[in-house]
Order: C-alpha cells, then structure tokens, then sequence
C-alpha cells in the first residue's frame, strides 16, 4: 500500500519525485483500482514512466499517453 500513500501525496512510487498533476484523492484511487483490477495502485512520474515503460523514448511515450511528458535529461541519456 505504500504506492497508494505516495499517490495521495503527490509522489512517484517508484522514485518519490513530485508527479506533475499533484496528489490523487481517494475517490480517483478508488476508480484507478476498479478500472484496473489491481489493487497495489501507484503513480509514477513522467521519468519512470518514460524510462521503464517506453524504454527512455520520450517522443513515444507521448505520442502513446495523447500528451506531452516532461522526461528529464538522465532519462534522454539512458541513466534513470
């Protein structure tokens, strides 16, 4: 559950950094949870998501996600 109180915190679960779109209230957990079935909920920052879902391309992460990501310039380097 640690994932879950680090959303409600505006935090990353993987790395602790702000996630640009602030804190998730327990009502959008809650909908987060019930959409997908999974219960260990956790928001990643734009760097994570860019870096372990999409393999460090940020134009592709984007282009998937229908916005603009803000990765960082160690995730553009392959060092996150």
């Amino acid at each position: 559950m640690r994932g879950i109180e680090l959303a409600k915190q505006g935090k990353c679960g993987a790395c602790e950094a702000d996630v640009d779109h602030g804190p998730w209230t327990d009502e959008q957990i809650a909908e987060a949870v019930h959409d997908t079935g999974v219960p260990e909920f956790e928001d990643w920052c734009d760097d994570c998501m860019v870096s372990m879902c999409f393999g460090g391309d940020a134009k592709f992460a984007a282009q998937m996600l229908g916005r603009p990501v803000k990765a960082g310039f160690q995730v553009l380097l392959g060092g996150k």
